[in-house]
């Protein structure tokens, strides 16, 4: 697996101080500086699953040197891959494009807020990434993406709630609505797009807009 998460902000700072107690023991690790397009498809070449975290839009994936990491004319090369994308709107054009040579493409089709990396919070997060690393690409045909889209939402409401002790137990949250925010985009945003189908998949209860105002 390659791991791709810039660190030019706060918010990719973040990224990746969250996933950092995570990390499988064994990857390609492309993180900070290392995160470039340069050497995404270096290691593209001998490797075919991707999770990367960054920002986005809905034609690019953006590396450390704010440079196009990921782009719609990467299609014909972007073959027989399975990829994991936390990153703004990469779902919408980049993830139609980049799945059309047999790969898999998890991302998103608005904007994601970061999740937190306060030590207090950290970990809600942490668990929910955890489990995305871990199965993803295990994951090929509709039952069992949708059952992975299930047990992020489940994650997610358990991490809604955990939150919702720790503020009323009198702990400071830093930027709660934005926390709040994280834990509704990561399942309520995600769509699938697999080769096989002409639409993405979605968790059952995904809509437009949130809760609240994010």
């Amino acid at each position: 697996m390659i791991i791709f998460i810039p660190t030019y902000d706060s918010a990719t700072k973040s990224n990746l101080e969250v996933v950092r107690p995570i990390l499988p023991k064994t990857y390609i690790a492309l993180l900070e500086k290392e995160a470039t397009r340069i050497h995404l498809w270096h290691s593209l070449n001998k490797e075919n699953v991707l999770f990367a975290m960054s920002h986005g839009n809905s034609d690019a994936l953006w590396d450390n040197n704010d440079e196009k990491a990921l782009k719609i004319e990467d299609a014909a090369a972007f073959d027989n891959k399975k990829a994991f994308v936390f990153a703004c709107f990469t779902a919408n054009s980049l993830g139609f494009a980049l799945k059309k040579q047999h790969s898999i493409y998890w991302g998103y089709t608005g904007r994601v807020a970061a999740p937190s990396s306060q030590p207090i919070v950290k970990a809600l997060f942490s668990t929910i990434f955890e489990y995305i690393l871990n199965h993803f690409s295990d994951c090929v045909d509709e039952f069992n993406i949708n059952t992975m889209l299930e047990t992020i939402k489940r994650l997610c409401d358990k991490a809604e709630y955990q939150l919702d002790e720790i503020i009323e137990a009198g702990e400071f949250v830093e930027d709660d609505l934005e926390c709040y925010c994280c834990l509704q985009h990561i399942w309520n945003r995600l769509k699938v797009h697999h080769f096989d189908w002409n639409e993405p998949l979605k968790h059952i209860e995904a809509r437009d807009g949130d809760l609240f105002e994010c």
